[in-house]
């Protein structure tokens, strides 16, 4: 695993004088939110889409000015390492991967952390979530560094953190944020899809919504599928028509909403054939979760299960 050097040692005292253990001081550039990170797990012990998020990694490290920038091959081959020194020679776990890279006065820096999935530690993709409105306005297109296309996925998370725990404490798994015209952009971690009128409904970079690597998983499949697929973020009346609700992420997949609080509730009845049922057996499939063979395809909405 890649660290930063040592600052020089920190103590701090305790009651009576007594001194705490040293801490190694966090790295500057993590300590102000000075870099970019992402997020990904592993399916049968290989780390799903690597390539993809390393890719958006590079890209959001070269927009907010890092350099030089390790190559592709090399944060591979970097995080192929450390997963394998986290697993020590075991099998049958799987395990969260977050690569970041920050700023240092060397350069850009690369740190990985490795957290292991406890078995049943992470929900299924086809559970069903409760989410809530956050009182947090997105923060829009200060995600977005000048010169630019696209949002970046930015170290400094404290915003979106805190609106995460507030929407726990009101008994939600996510919170939706509202830009400042009203409209719905995406989760405090996840990316947001909606059907509306048969049309799946997908906010992106457009809207200051991060350009999520399941999202675009979810995109490509339901045009493969002949889904219609709109990129605009929804206010909350277009909201209330649609027949689901869903979101997006590395961890999540892609999991339906049971009811935004105060916003949505699913019609009944619902439809037939969900249309996040197709989207979620084609992410299982790309996963190996599945039991479909290697030529099975999912079926469009139109077909009967």
């Amino acid at each position: 695993m890649d660290r930063a050097p040592a600052e020089g040692p920190t103590a701090t005292s305790g009651r009576a004088g007594r001194e705490t253990a040293i801490e190694r001081p966090v790295p500057a550039g993590i300590r102000s939110g000075d870099g970019v990170f992402e997020t990904l797990r592993t399916y049968s012990g290989r780390p799903f889409l690597l390539e993809q998020h390393l890719a958006r990694l590079r890209q959001g490290a070269r927009a907010i000015g890092l350099a030089p920038v390790p190559s592709s091959t090399s944060l591979v081959r970097s995080c192929l390492e450390a997963l394998s020194r986290a697993r020590g020679g075991t099998t049958g776990r799987e395990w969260v991967l977050r690569p970041m890279l920050y700023s240092a006065s060397s350069g850009a820096k690369l740190r990985i952390e490795l957290e292991p999935i406890a078995a049943g530690g992470r929900r299924s993709s086809a559970s069903r979530l409760i989410a809530g409105i956050s009182s947090y306005l997105h923060p829009g297109k200060f995600l977005t560094p000048p010169g630019a296309k696209a949002p970046v996925k930015w170290l400094a998370r404290g915003p979106l953190a805190h609106a995460l725990r507030e929407a726990r404490r009101r008994g939600w798994e996510e919170a939706i944020l509202e830009d400042s015209r009203g409209r719905l952009v995406e989760g405090t971690r996840t990316n947001l899809l909606a059907v509306i009128g048969g049309t799946l409904v997908a906010p992106g970079p457009e809207s200051s919504a991060l350009p999520g690597i399941t999202r675009a998983v979810a995109l490509d499949d339901a045009r493969r599928f002949g889904i219609p697929v709109e990129e605009h973020a929804p206010h909350r009346a277009e909201l209330r028509a649609a027949t689901e609700v869903m979101v997006t992420s590395s961890l999540l997949g892609i999991a339906s909403l049971k009811r935004i609080v105060g916003v949505w509730e699913p019609p009944r009845p619902g439809p037939r054939t969900s249309i996040s049922s197709v989207l979620r057996r084609g992410y299982d499939r790309r996963t190996g979760r599945t039991g479909d063979g290697p030529g099975r395809t999912p079926r469009h909405p139109s077909e009967t299960p």
